[in-house]
């Protein structure tokens, strides 16, 4: 080997080693570049991810606290509600109980009054239809008395109007006279016989 080949070999190899050098220094520029993105990336994420964390051991107890207070207000209401409606309820069915109750007392004193205003008015009735037949009883009575009265006048009259004629032709004879005027007093004495 020459000289000359060996300086352009060493040439060669200084190009050679300066160009790898290069290229390894570009390519460790890009492999940074990357890695260097790479880990910014990563670094913003775990900072992001650091104020996440943060904010919510912050805020997060505070909105759980709140909403658990919240859910709690509302069940202890509901519950409460619920309590009141089963106590109406209750009432509700005490007074449904209740009325039923009272319908059948009602039902019960209505069948005894109008059973009391039934016999009332039976008795009543039966009253007035005695107080009735008695006083047709005397309306009856007073018309037989009239009409026995005014029969007996009748007879009477017609007695004595028949008396006066025998008198007139008896008056001649004493025995006779004295024989009808006994018959006369005696049917006097007894009205039913004529």
């Amino acid at each position: 080997m020459s000289e000359h080949t060996k300086s352009e070999l060493g040439t060669q190899t200084t190009i050679d080693s300066t160009h790898a050098s290069t290229e390894a220094h570009d390519s460790h520029h890009e492999v940074g570049v990357w890695q260097i993105l790479f880990e910014s990336n990563l670094l913003n994420m775990i900072i992001l991810a650091a104020v996440v964390i943060y904010l919510a051991n912050k805020y997060i107890p505070k909105i759980l606290t709140t909403r658990k207070d919240q859910i709690s207000r509302e069940l202890t209401k509901a519950k409460e509600a619920k309590e009141e409606a089963e106590k109406e309820l209750e009432i509700a069915r005490e007074k449904t109980q209740k009325l039923s109750l009272e319908i059948e007392e009602i039902k019960t004193e209505a069948k005894k009054t109008a059973s009391a205003i039934k016999a009332g008015i039976e008795e009543d009735t039966g009253k007035e239809i005695e107080l009735l037949k008695n006083r047709i009883r005397k309306e009856i009575s007073n018309a037989e008395d009239e009409a026995v009265h005014s029969i007996q006048k009748s007879a009477t009259n017609a007695a004595i109007k028949l008396a006066e004629e025998t008198l007139i032709k008896v008056s001649q004879n004493e025995e006779v006279q004295k024989k009808l005027i006994n018959d006369f007093v005696s049917d006097l004495k007894e009205p039913g016989k004529n």
